[in-house]
């Protein structure tokens, strides 16, 4: 019988079914309970008590019923469960009158048959809220013997409620046993991975003989059958997957089954026999206080259970985080402890996962770095600190909201649209954006966005992590400017020029248009240099490119190529006569006198123009040889005018011209 009062002791760390409401802090709720609730082998529903709906069942639940999980969310125990109101009042009376720690009810199955299962049922509260947690066991066939089997029950408990009395002071050894047998419970609670009936004695004196015998023999008949069942679960407790250990205090023997043993990577030959020397030897010395306080704590009758999480040391020297929850399960004569039980559950990934998950949030918390995570939809739903140090947003004004709030306005839909692309196909994004601070001030951010998906592949939402890379993006389109533009005027400089005159040309083959190419050169410049300085030179220059950039129209290109002269790029043209009105103008411009502190600082300009396509199809550095000795020949022709190439050609067209700026020339 030992295995059997073992069995029920085991059960019994789990709790009964009429117990009272148990506070668990939500964070242990989840941590703890949720993964083995998920995983057990053992039918489980959270129930809500007030109105029966189902809020969650685990896998073996599914496998049981035959509805998936996420229909048994949408159900209430009521759709399961034959019984009407009344009935289930009465066994729930019945079962608080036999004082047993579960009920017997009739459930229906998704495929129409109807089983009978005992229902081990315990309230929780988490933060404020009464859950009922559910162990179903199946005690019956399906169809009509689930039936019979539940009409049997109700006729015997009738008639047990009636002749109880009798059934001790006759036979009181014999239905120690029946009793306990029809009383125990199926327990599995997430930890044995099978349901055992909890035994009691029947407590009154007998008073019908007849009827007392007639209710022990259906009794005993019944605890046949239940004795088969617990035997076949006493043995796969003792070789099943769940860790179970029992200590004999009287000769200080520790015993582990084989599913304990295989944890420290042992078995019954590598690891045969462990005393109180040998368990302190695999117990992590930290864990030793630990484990003594718990162990007195429960000797003593301060704690209902021994319940602590120790490490041991593997068989090939890592350590092993093990749940340790036992019973006392015997006492000597004079009361005193002699034999505990209980179960053991490896919970080294349950713990590697919680090391991991905190590690994860003091990095969320602490690092420099910004993070920002969003639902699907794109709304926030979390940022950390340095977010809000970053861009000046208090977690309360950004929360329910979407990272637009930091649009800076300087990207346009293509480069969103390229990033949503990359998101959506790689799951993945990175690059330099532009954001706007809380304050409207601008700042060059570093990101990347990564969505983030469950095990099955459902989009979980997205998170953002960027830093501020605003100086260093500054001095890149310091380098750059430097590098492309002319530090004086700000102008473009001789490789920004190819470079716009190679896709000038490119665009003008593509469509058929033609481009000017306009070079400029003052006349007189040399003159203000050595009569004022070259300080007042270089005013003049920044002046005059001033006045040009505001001629030209946005798709053109200005170019200063040193000294004093100048390249202007005429692209999109529909004939070359279209670039005439702007070569005026910029001859109108140049001979305009500049007011500066020195005085009126007075020049003109000569101007050549080359064509493309124009004599074949010359490249950018021919149409600048082009465009400069059709500036040549202006000067040639008295300056202050404009030559086209070829020149011979250009000097006989602008004779009109020459003739209504001589008025303007000067040497």
């Amino acid at each position: 019988m030992r295995w059997l009062l073992r069995a029920v002791l085991l059960g019994a760390l789990v709790g009964s079914a009429v117990a009272q409401p148990v506070d668990l802090p939500a964070s242990t709720a989840s941590l703890s309970a949720q993964a083995l609730f998920e995983r057990h082998a053992a039918p489980m529903l959270w129930i809500d008590p007030d109105s029966g709906h189902i809020l969650d069942a685990n896998a073996a639940a599914a496998r049981f019923y035959g509805w998936s999980v996420p229909l048994l969310r949408q159900m209430r125990i009521q759709d399961i469960n034959v019984l009407d109101v009344e009935r289930v009042q009465a066994e729930r009376q019945r079962a608080a009158l036999e004082e047993r720690a579960f009920f017997i009810f009739p459930h229906r199955l998704a495929d129409g048959s109807v089983h009978l299962v005992a229902v081990h049922s315990t309230p929780y509260t988490v933060d404020g809220l009464t859950r009922q947690l559910s162990i179903i066991q199946d005690l019956s066939g399906p169809s009509t013997t689930a039936h019979e089997t539940w009409r049997a029950h109700e006729n015997m408990a009738q008639a047990l409620a009636v002749q109880r009395a009798q059934l001790e002071a006759t036979h009181r050894r014999r239905l120690l046993l029946g009793g306990a047998l029809l009383t125990l419970t199926a327990i599995t609670a997430a930890l044995l991975g099978a349901l055992l009936w909890r035994q009691r004695r029947l407590t009154h004196a007998a008073e019908q003989a007849e009827a007392a015998e007639r209710a022990q023999h259906a009794a005993l008949q019944q605890a046949h059958h239940q004795l088969q069942r617990l035997s076949t679960l006493a043995m796969a407790l003792r070789g099943g997957a769940t860790g179970t250990w029992e200590w004999d205090l009287r000769r200080d023997e520790l015993q582990l089954n084989a599913a304990a043993l295989q944890s420290l990577g042992h078995n019954a030959a590598t690891l045969p026999r462990l005393d109180t020397p040998a368990w302190l030897a695999l117990l992590h010395p930290q864990d030793r206080t630990r484990f003594e306080h718990a162990w007195a704590a429960h000797l003593a009758g301060n704690a209902e259970l021994l319940s602590c999480e120790v490490r041991l040391r593997h068989r090939d020297g890592h350590w092993v985080w093990v749940l340790l929850r036992g019973q006392i399960s015997e006492r000597d004569a004079a009361g005193h402890a002699a034999r505990l039980v209980g179960v053991w559950l490896d919970v080294s990934q349950q713990r590697h996962e919680q090391e991991t998950q905190a590690l994860a949030e003091q990095v969320f918390r602490h690092t420099q770095d910004a993070i920002v995570v969003t639902d699907p939809e794109g709304r926030i739903v979390r940022v950390n600190e340095a977010f809000c140090r970053l861009t000046g947003y208090a977690t309360d004004e950004v929360l329910g909201r979407t990272p637009a709030l930091l649009a800076s306005g300087r990207h346009d839909r293509a480069f969103f649209a390229a990033m949503w692309h990359s998101l959506r196909n790689d799951g993945f994004w990175s690059g330099d954006v532009w954001n706007r601070r809380r304050d409207g001030s601008l700042m060059a951010n570093w990101m990347s966005i990564s969505a983030l998906r469950s095990a099955d592949g459902a989009l979980l939402g997205y998170v953002g992590i960027f830093h501020d890379v605003t100086a260093r993006r500054l001095g890149e389109e310091h380098l750059q400017r430097a590098a492309l533009y002319d530090p004086l005027t700000g102008l473009g400089n001789r490789v920004l020029l190819i470079d716009r005159l190679q896709q000038a040309i490119a665009q003008a083959q593509r469509h058929g248009h033609v481009l000017a190419v306009v070079m400029l050169d003052l006349d007189g410049f040399k003159a203000v240099n050595d009569t004022y300085g070259h300080a007042a030179g270089d005013r003049l220059l920044v002046t005059l490119a001033q006045r040009f950039r505001a001629l030209i129209r946005e798709g053109d290109t200005a170019a200063r190529l040193g000294g004093d002269e100048f390249v202007f790029l005429l692209p999109d043209l529909i004939r070359p006569a279209d670039a005439l009105p702007t070569v005026q103008r910029l001859l109108q411009a140049a001979s305009t006198p500049v007011e500066d502190a020195a005085g009126a600082l007075r020049v003109s300009a000569s101007i050549g123009i080359a064509y493309f396509p124009q004599d074949g199809a010359p490249g950018p550095d021919a149409l600048l040889q082009r465009a400069d000795e059709a500036m040549y020949a202006a000067k040639h022709g008295g300056r202050n005018r404009y030559a086209e190439w070829p020149p011979d050609e250009a000097t006989r067209s602008n004779t009109s011209l020459a003739g209504s700026a001589g008025a303007n020339s000067q040497p």
